[in-house]
């Protein structure tokens, strides 16, 4: 019988065993009391979520208001564009016969000939020549003008080329000079009736910048350099 006195069994006292079973009442309570928490955290996320859902449909609805009003606009703003280039032209042409025109440009330079291409006109208008002297010309020994096949001097009288020596000479008439009083009246010419720089062979050098002024008279009124 000695393994009887070796063997020996712990029994836990019963104050021992209450304290337990009060530790685990309390740890359920506490899991219960998570458990209450964690649902609450879960209705507050649903509901959050519904919301968010909610805010979801009014941003798509809002989107689908926005297209329908640019489909909507896409026409307007296309008709809106058409309208200021139609406004754009009829004003340009308002003031083209009110009086502000435009003017095109022309470099003329001499090289023994006796008619130079100056500016080609289609329609009627109204028009003015000032030429800019940038080079002097040479051989020097007769005269120029700016006109028409009808008046080869009616843009500016004939003018001796010894008159058009001097670098920034402004030529309104016979008399270049570097201060000139701006031309008041204008030429009518028709279609077809061109403008050229015109003279004899004898000046050989020389570059002359011309501006023409216009006014367009007839609806296709119109004048480009040649």
């Amino acid at each position: 019988m000695d393994y009887l006195n070796r063997a020996t069994v712990t029994i836990p006292s019963m104050t021992t065993v209450a304290s337990d079973v009060v530790i685990i009442q309390s740890d359920v309570k506490t899991v219960g009391s998570d458990l209450v928490i964690t649902n609450a955290i879960v209705d507050t996320i649903a509901s959050d979520v519904v919301v968010v859902m909610s805010d979801v449909k009014q941003v798509v609805s809002d989107v689908n208001i926005i297209q329908s009003d640019i489909k909507i606009l896409d026409p307007i703003i296309d008709t809106t564009a058409s309208d200021v280039v139609v406004i754009q032209s009829d004003v340009k042409a308002l003031m083209s016969r009110s009086g502000e025109g435009t003017f095109v440009t022309k470099t003329i330079t001499y090289g023994g000939s006796v008619s130079y291409a100056a500016f080609t006109v289609t329609g009627c208008v109204a028009c003015k020549v000032i030429g800019y002297v940038t080079t002097a010309t040479t051989s020097h020994s007769d005269s120029t003008s700016v006109g028409t096949t009808t008046s080869a001097g009616g843009l500016i009288a004939a003018t001796a080329g010894t008159a058009m020596q001097t670098v920034g000479q402004v030529w309104v008439d016979s008399a270049p000079s570097k201060f000139e009083t701006f031309p008041a009246g204008m030429s009518a010419i028709g279609a077809g009736e061109d403008i050229a720089v015109v003279g004899t062979a004898n000046i050989t050098g020389g570059v002359v910048e011309l501006y023409c002024f216009y006014i367009p008279l007839s609806s296709d009124g119109a004048i480009s350099a040649a």
